[in-house]
């Protein structure tokens, strides 16, 4: 049969491992997150970029009268 001391330990074990697996649970969650608005942003540029060279075309084609 465990000691106190040695039952006093692996609590203190459980707890410490505990706190690691809900900030890795947050850290996952975090990454996901970033993800998603890494790939938003991704798409924003894609967007911007056509629009720009939409609005260039448009510019260009236009002629002063």
């Amino acid at each position: 049969m465990l000691n106190v001391s040695a039952t006093q330990e692996l609590a203190r074990r459980v707890e410490q491992l505990e706190l690691r697996e809900a900030r890795l649970a947050t850290l996952e969650e975090k990454a996901s997150k970033l993800a998603t608005l890494e790939q938003e942003m991704a798409e924003m540029k894609r967007v911007l970029a056509q629009l720009t060279a939409s609005d260039r075309f448009s510019n260009c084609s236009q002629r002063p009268e």
